[in-house]
């Protein structure tokens, strides 16, 4: 038994899941519907968690996330992210969210954010990506150049590139 559809927030009301599929079969149908496809949205981590769906980071794509999108930080402490409202006001000029939340307008809304944003976005994924791989093949050579040295063999593997030198 529902006794709160926290409407303000969640913009869903009683009648709304009068003949509604069961959460099981929502579940699989949104699981199936996201798979290997990128999600784009504000928060979006408490939608997957309230269907008890896992994603893959890189596949996530949260406007409460991104960087830009942030409050300033006070030194020694992490940005938080701004409301979804204040972002489309900011970033879009559109009012939404005055009242009841309407959940396909946010969608909307996380979506243009993003568009209008995507280029950049995407190119600091790409860069994050590449130093942390940068940083995995030297954590990995240094790794292998100790345990050679610990074995008393007097040379440096590339493991990348297989060349003993």
């Amino acid at each position: 038994q529902i006794t709160d559809y926290r409407t303000r927030w969640s913009g869903i009301r009683s009648v709304d899941l009068i003949n509604a599929e069961s959460i099981e079969v929502v579940q699989q149908e949104v699981a199936d519907l996201v798979r290997g496809r990128t999600l784009i949205g504000h928060s979006i981590q408490h939608d997957l968690e309230a269907l008890y769906i896992n994603h893959p980071k890189s596949l996530i794509r949260d406007t409460s996330h991104y960087r830009p999108f942030k409050k300033k930080a006070q030194p020694g402490s992490r940005a938080l992210p701004h409301k979804l409202k204040y972002l489309a006001w900011r970033e879009l000029n559109w009012k939404i969210q005055d009242g009841e939340h309407d959940p396909y307008i946010d969608a909307r809304a996380a979506l243009e954010l993003y568009r209008k944003h995507s280029k950049v976005w995407e190119q600091s994924i790409q860069r994050r990506r590449e130093i942390r791989t940068k940083a995995r093949r030297k954590k990995l050579k240094m790794k292998t150049t100790t345990e050679a040295i610990e074995f008393g063999v007097n040379v440096t593997t590339d493991v990348f590139s297989h060349k003993t030198q």
